[in-house]
């Protein structure tokens, strides 16, 4: 089951900058600019992850 990442407005990111950074090692935030997703931020950890995954899948794929 996934959960539901952490928003944030970016304005707060910049403004928390260290405190952004410790927070993404828990899970994606979720970054908003005028109410609207803008961006997602993951850990470099998270991203290798997925990344490692996704290529597990297509290899996958392709063999079937």
């Amino acid at each position: 089951m996934h959960t539901i990442p952490e928003i944030m407005p970016l304005a707060e990111m910049q403004a928390r900058l260290a405190d952004t950074l410790r927070r993404i090692q828990q899970g994606p935030v979720v970054l908003t600019e005028n109410d609207r997703a803008a961006a997602v931020l993951v850990s470099p950890e998270a991203w290798n992850a997925l990344v490692a995954e996704l290529e597990d899948l297509r290899d996958a794929l392709d063999a079937a």
